[in-house]
């Protein structure tokens, strides 16, 4: 039996996101559980993004786009490269928590969830909260509340990788709006 602890792979699309990169990337180095890699999917910036990335060590894996593409397509190139068991993703001008991906893998692990999202705050360019959102502990198939309203922060988003490529699922890069949505959705 392995007992090695499952790799997340978090992915990072960016596209001239120099201005808070470094502080994203530093809040995932923050984490209490070790074990991830970042997949950082440089969309051909033009700005100072690449040599911040690659100041990084070896838990950074930085890929060069051959050409500009939408994000979905960007997304998909960047789980190409994913390693992990689980994945999450995030923004370069958003931050984890120090304990993201350790209470998510627990909770997902004790659940046999393929995927899970939480709560989060938003912050303004100072890192001063603006508001919070708390969302309700449960565990449950949420399509039809999905179909209501979408609440998901993409950001909180983790996902059984083995879920994704058992089902072949990536993200749709026909829709120009809300690929997230529409993948959480055929999650659900």
């Amino acid at each position: 039996m392995n007992n090695r602890e499952p790799l997340v792979s978090i992915v990072m699309n960016c596209y001239n996101s120099d201005r808070f990169l470094k502080e994203a990337i530093d809040s995932i180095y923050a984490q209490t559980y070790q074990n991830w890699e970042i997949i950082f999917w440089d969309n051909c910036s033009t700005d100072r993004s690449a040599s911040i990335a690659k100041s990084y060590d070896e838990k950074l894996k930085y890929f060069l786009a051959e050409q500009t593409t939408t994000l979905s397509i960007a997304r998909n190139c960047a789980l190409r490269k994913v390693n992990g068991d689980y994945v999450s993703f995030l923004d370069c001008d958003d931050l984890y928590l120090p304990n993201k991906l350790k209470t998510q893998l627990a909770f997902m692990k004790s659940k046999g969830a393929v995927l899970s999202y939480g709560s989060w705050i938003k912050i303004n360019e100072r890192g001063e909260e603006i508001n919070k959102y708390v969302m309700k502990e449960s565990f449950d198939n949420k399509f039809e509340e999905f179909l209501k309203g979408y609440y998901v922060n993409f950001q909180t988003l983790m996902i059984d990788n083995s879920y994704l490529k058992r089902n072949k699922i990536s993200f749709d890069e026909n829709l120009s709006f809300s690929p997230d949505f529409n993948i959480v959705l055929r999650i659900a």
